[in-house]
């Protein structure tokens, strides 16, 4: 299909699913509104984040802009339904929906399976993958040989070098989940380094690729089995995450899901026994609710816990509706290379990068929504190894179909849970994003917003690195005194440069409670740009330290923002800035004492009048 005929199937699916979600059908997706917008007592979230159109949401799967996904032989929409009320751990157990297909059910000869894969990731040199003898049924099932005996064998299809892990401590692992014919060894090159370590807890995130739902789902159930043993969950953890309206219990979402139980085998046979399981599916999330899931999941990934991130990345080929490439013999190239365009946008630690990447190739990875939650994790003492990459595609022989496996870990010298505050900007680089604010605001106005590139400003500018973080940011213009427009992101959701340029463009052209900013005004302008701190929860509205922090409110899909100088220049109290708060986003004054989630920031603050000449 040509990208006219792709482009095409997207405007009729999105239609589908804006038609459906206004007619009560389809839910939001769950942290709608990624972009605030701010300054005043009134006004909602509005907008969309970094490379989204307003009102694009995108599904753990890749949703309806990347058909395919790895389930056995379906391929299901993500975020078109709603979950089912969050649900109690109960006193149940789970057994494998995968055992003896997608792995063998017999204990002995699972056993020996995965020892042979952990035994060959060890000594196997980097062009060794995993290969299947015997008759394949389905592209990426779990299928048994022809004589219903699974074998792994070696053969050298390209392997990328393996890496050498940074030192520093393994916090997380990334791990295909294909039946282990074909991504076994891979999973296990990421396993094996974590051969005898005792863990109290263990997280794995997958992509749900059976049941469709918002949010984040956890089990139910208090025991998951495989035919090694069982595996105890962590009640207290489910209950935990379970506190915020993000996640809920589907328990249907798991019940026919390999995403998760695919690593356990392997985890069970490497980890020291004893540790619990937090089993999470992502669901259909905005870019705002990536970031939120990240912060959720947070404070459970402390010194004793492991982070597991299950998901493949590129599904080519008819089989998966997916046929960016023609079937020629630079095909391999072209698909990995296309795998590691996504990879860096991990390794850089830049998820609005890599949601643009989604969006703009139309990569069909079920790794996305999980490797969406890691990015918001990573930081600048994060250190990332690549240690295998393959292609079903290329062990296979076959080149109308492949599926992307690839292993990685990730280092940090402290765990998830301990968030090293990111250095203050400098007044240098404040006054440096200043300008930029101000170029490209003036660009905007006369030339339209496609007169903006990013890339070329920061080029124009001689960007320094360490602006290239993630950070969240607000652009204010004011006139005479007067709000005349406020956009900003809440959360870290692109790099610090590209917030404050997206920022300031949609400030003066996409404030919806003012007319778009005209040439002519500009010389009466002052620019305030504004770096956000990360959001901190607080227990008590007590803690709000009134005109020296900014305040979110969250309650269910409804969520509002004030920056600090709101109450400041105001001269609220307390009670009147959150009962202000509690009504812009639109729940009734007062709704801030029971129920709603509470989190502060401060800013870092630079204004001035806009400059003939910001170019440099």
């Amino acid at each position: 299909m040509g990208s006219m005929g792709m482009a095409k199937v997207w405007i009729a699916v999105t239609v589908a699913v804006v038609f459906l979600r206004w007619a009560g059908f389809i839910p939001a997706p769950v942290g709608a509104g990624t972009r605030a917008v701010m300054g005043s007592a009134t006004g909602s979230m509005s907008g969309a984040s970094a490379g989204v159109p307003e009102g694009a949401t995108v599904g753990a799967s890749g949703g309806a802009a990347a058909p395919g996904g790895d389930s056995q032989g379906t391929a299901v929409a993500q975020g078109t339904a709603a979950a089912a009320p969050s649900s109690p751990v109960v006193d149940a157990l789970r057994q494998s929906p995968v055992a003896g297909s997608w792995y063998p059910g017999d204990p002995t000869e699972l056993q020996a399976l995965v020892d042979r894969l952990l035994t060959a990731a060890d000594s196997a040199p980097a062009t060794t993958s995993a290969g299947v003898s015997g008759v394949v049924s389905g592209e990426n099932s779990g299928a048994m040989t022809a004589s219903g005996s699974f074998e792994v064998e070696a053969n050298a299809a390209g392997s990328s070098p393996a890496g050498e892990v940074a030192p520093g401590e393994i916090r997380a692992i990334l791990v295909p989940h294909a039946g282990y014919q074909y991504s076994g060894e891979v999973a296990a090159s990421a396993v094996r380094l974590l051969r005898g370590r005792s863990y109290r807890r263990v997280v794995v995130i997958g992509p749900a690729h059976t049941r469709p739902f918002s949010g984040l789902a956890v089990a139910t159930e208090s025991r998951w089995g495989t035919p090694l043993g069982e595996i105890p969950l962590d009640r207290e953890a489910l209950a935990a995450l379970q506190r915020d309206e993000l996640v809920q219990a589907v328990p249907r979402a798991f019940a026919r899901e390999h995403s998760i139980d695919m690593t356990l085998p392997l985890l069970q046979r490497a980890l020291a026994p004893g540790f619990r399981l937090v089993p999470v599916l992502v669901g259909d999330l905005d870019p705002q609710g990536f970031a939120r899931a990240a912060e959720v999941i947070r404070p459970l990934l402390d010194e004793g816990t492991l982070l597991v991130i299950s998901g493949d990345f590129t599904h080519y080929g008819p089989d998966h509706g997916y046929l960016p490439f023609p079937p020629d013999q630079g095909l391999m190239a072209r698909i990995r290379e296309l795998d590691r365009g996504a990879f860096e946008k991990i390794r850089a630690r830049d998820p609005g990068g890599l949601l643009e990447y989604r969006l703009r190739t139309g990569i069909t990875a079920c790794a996305f929504g999980p490797a969406m939650i890691l990015t918001h994790l990573l930081d600048a003492e994060s250190v990332t190894t690549l240690l295998r990459h393959e292609t079903s595609g290329e062990f296979l022989r076959v080149g109308q179909n492949s599926v992307s496996y690839l292993a990685a870990a990730f280092s940090r010298p402290e765990p998830f849970d301990r968030v090293l505050t990111p250095s203050p900007v400098s007044q240098a680089d404040l006054e440096l994003l200043h300008r930029m604010a101000q170029h490209v605001l003036r660009l905007a106005v006369e030339r339209g917003p496609g007169a903006v590139d990013a890339e070329a400003v920061a080029r124009q500018f001689s960007l320094p690195e360490r602006l290239r973080r993630p950070s969240g940011a607000f652009v204010t213009l004011e006139r005479q005194g007067r709000l005349r427009g406020c956009i900003g992101h809440i959360e870290p959701v692109e790099p610090l440069f590209e917030a404050v340029i997206d920022n300031a463009v949609s400030a003066a052209l996409e404030d919806h409670r003012f007319p778009p900013v005209t040439a002519a005004e500009l010389p009466q302008l002052e620019v305030v740009v504004s770096i956000l701190s990360p959001l901190a929860p607080i227990a008590t509205p007590e803690a709000f330290r009134v005109g020296e922090e900014g305040i979110v409110l969250t309650r269910g899909w409804k969520r509002a923002v004030y920056l600090p100088e709101v109450a400041r220049e105001a001269g609220w109290t307390r009670e009147k800035t959150l009962d202000s708060l509690a009504v812009k986003a639109g729940l009734s004054p007062g709704a801030w004492r029971q129920g709603s989630r509470l989190e502060v920031f401060t800013t870092q603050v630079y204004s001035a009048p806009m400059r003939e000449d910001s170019s440099r």
